[in-house]
């Protein structure tokens, strides 16, 4: 018996998508970066250091002092990264500066069409960052196009208005973070770019102040272009198979060109994506075609997202629609209060078995074994969103995988 959580889309075109190519980069590394244009930070420079207590600048994580430990999933050696800026000197004339910028300049973009932006952003997870308490911390990427008005490109700001809060993506405009939160391990974000031109310029305006470790950094950072992907998608359903006790994902095409096939890649709304598996695609077709993948991974009691990467045997890429599937306890429900916690977690029933208190680098803050335990002591830990993982004693299994925030 299958329960579906996820409604039909018809004609959702895969080839309405594009198959981006990457034209630009800047990978903050020494040499070739950035590919084009110039960079042009408005200073780069820290304070307290080496390691660097408050900075703006090209760095690895030995060159600074992180209070959470260190940034995770970084690619090459280097990043940009900063820290309470207004605490470094001689900015502007005269500090304090709480805002920097990084400007690209001269980056060709005649006959580009269908522009995006790729780019990695990681934050310090706990709750720091202000937003009119008494002023607001952001990170923002705009872009123009021949000397045109600034538009922007992605921004993340605090969750919580007038207490300090985790740093997510603002994704209706209000200048509250409402979507994805940054943690220390670096995560992808990709931006479509709108309109066409010779000459791209793109801005970062970073906001960091009153020195509460409110450490941010950036790393790779690209724009693709692309032309459309001849893979036609006309179906795309996630939903739980009671009898398999696992995650089921069916889609069908209408017609396909050129196709190696497709990656099935997963994710929880606190994670990065994952690929979890491979379906080979029929390359050339012009009938429709049935695909199926199972998942007998997904995380018990957890929201399970999932999208496929269409692939092409010249190795352009499209993405699909997101799907979700709620996957059922393993063992009977079991709730968790309060959240956000102080001192102590509860649970509505005894846990038994080993857990493991998890940040969201992935670093195992705390494990042991509960026995009959109708709580968690949260003494020691920092604030910030942790992960409660526990297992069965007699089969090592993960039975419940809680999600909490500390204060």
């Amino acid at each position: 018996m299958k329960k579906w959580f996820s409604l039909l889309v018809l004609f959702f075109y895969l080839a309405g998508a594009t198959a981006q190519t990457v034209f630009w980069s800047d990978t903050f590394e020494d040499t070739g970066a950035p590919s084009s244009g110039v960079r042009t930070p408005e200073v780069e420079m820290g304070s307290g250091g080496p390691p660097y207590v408050d900075y703006f600048i090209r760095a690895t994580n030995a060159d600074i002092n992180l209070s959470f430990g260190s940034y995770s999933s970084v690619e090459g050696a280097k990043f940009w990264a900063g820290e309470d800026h207004d605490n470094i000197d001689g900015v502007d004339g005269a500090p304090p500066d709480p805002e920097l910028q990084i400007d690209w300049t001269g980056i060709n973009i005649s006959g580009k069409t269908n522009l995006q932006f790729i780019g990695r952003f990681a934050a310090n997870p706990n709750l720091v960052w202000d937003h009119n308490n008494p002023t607001t911390d952001y990170v923002i990427v705009e872009s123009s196009i021949d000397g045109g008005p600034w538009n922007l490109v992605i921004a993340f700001y605090p969750t919580f208005n007038m207490t300090p809060g985790s740093l997510a993506e603002d994704t209706d405009g209000n200048t509250l973070g409402d979507g994805t939160t940054l943690n220390a391990g670096f995560q992808e974000f990709t931006k479509n770019i709108s309109g066409s031109g010779n000459t791209m310029a793109l801005r970062i305006r970073a906001f960091s102040d009153l020195g509460s470790n409110e450490e941010w950094a950036v790393d790779h950072f690209r724009l693709a272009a692309g032309t459309p992907l001849p893979v036609e998608l006309t179906r795309f359903e996630a939903g739980w198979e009671e009898s398999a006790g696992a995650a089921e994902l069916t889609w069908e095409t209408g017609s396909e060109h050129n196709n190696l096939g497709f990656i099935i890649e997963r994710s929880l709304h606190y994670g990065p994506w994952t690929e979890i598996g491979f379906v080979a695609g029929a390359g050339d077709s012009q009938r429709s075609r049935t695909y199926r993948f199972i998942d007998a991974e997904c995380l018990a009691g957890e929201l399970n997202y999932y999208r496929l990467r269409q692939t092409d045997l010249d190795g352009a890429v499209a993405y699909s629609d997101i799907r979700s599937v709620k996957a059922p306890e393993s063992s009977p429900t079991v709730g968790i209060y309060p959240n956000p916690a102080r001192e102590k977690l509860f649970f509505t029933r005894p846990l038994n078995g080993p857990f493991e208190v998890i940040d969201p680098a992935g670093r195992v803050c705390r494990k042991g074994e509960f026995r009959e335990a109708p709580s968690l002591d949260l003494a020691g830990l920092h604030p910030g969103i942790y992960f409660l993982s526990v297992r069965s004693a007699a089969s090592g299994v993960r039975e419940c995988l809680f999600v909490f925030q500390l204060r």
